[in-house]
């Protein structure tokens, strides 16, 4: 059986620094097939320097904006792009850690539970803390 395609939107705006981190994490930390992985980045027209370290990150598309309209906009230029199955948007300063089969597990239980349309991956165990 074929996996679903992922396309993994990064949404960035002059952090560089902090996105190379997120792209190499996100690819070393991830037990998902590559190909059916597509990697989209999203910036919201960086500066020159920025943008060229942006460009030379592994990436299937690059969605560059010709100027800077906000948080908002960026992610829907990202989502637009998009031709997966799923959507894993990440911000561009956040680092993958943990199990490396947690996109195969939650794009498992997206197949198979219909009325579940969005699964986080972090723990919360705040939520399961009783209120004082």
């Amino acid at each position: 059986m074929t996996l679903p395609l992922v396309s993994v939107i990064f949404i960035t705006y002059n952090r560089a620094h902090t996105l190379v981190a997120a792209v190499e994490t996100f690819l070393a930390m991830t037990d998902y097939p590559r190909d059916r992985l597509e990697i989209i980045i999203s910036d919201d027209a960086s500066d020159a320097r920025n943008g060229a370290i942006i460009r030379a990150l592994p990436h299937d598309k690059l969605v560059l904006a010709r100027r800077n309209s906000g948080l908002g906009a960026n992610c829907n230029r990202g989502l637009a792009a998009a031709t997966g199955d799923y959507i894993l948007q990440m911000q561009d300063d956040w680092i993958t850690v943990g199990d490396p089969t947690y996109l195969q597990t939650a794009v498992s239980v997206l197949n198979g539970n219909d009325d579940i349309g969005l699964v986080t991956f972090r723990p919360r165990p705040d939520l399961d803390a009783p209120v004082p």
